[in-house]
């Protein structure tokens, strides 16, 4: 099972297939992690957490230093 948050969207992938994609627009306010299964009990063994970069980096430092801006010389 593979979840993967980001700020307010959230995608769980299972059997390396997605499963649910779900928006909790209210996620300054949120204050963890929760889960519940219906049926029978789960057992959680393991958790690992990864901090990600964020994928527009790279353009917002160049938009701020305009170094994508053609020579004019």
């Amino acid at each position: 099972l593979r979840i993967f948050i980001d700020k307010y969207l959230v995608e769980v992938f299972a059997n390396d297939r997605q499963a649910i994609v779900g928006a909790h627009m209210d996620y300054q306010a949120a204050g963890g992690l929760h889960f519940y299964t219906y049926g029978d009990s789960t057992r959680i063994r393991q958790v690992d957490i990864w901090k990600m970069k964020a994928t527009n980096q790279g353009f917002l430092e160049a938009r701020e230093n305009r170094i994508w801006a053609p020579e004019t010389e």
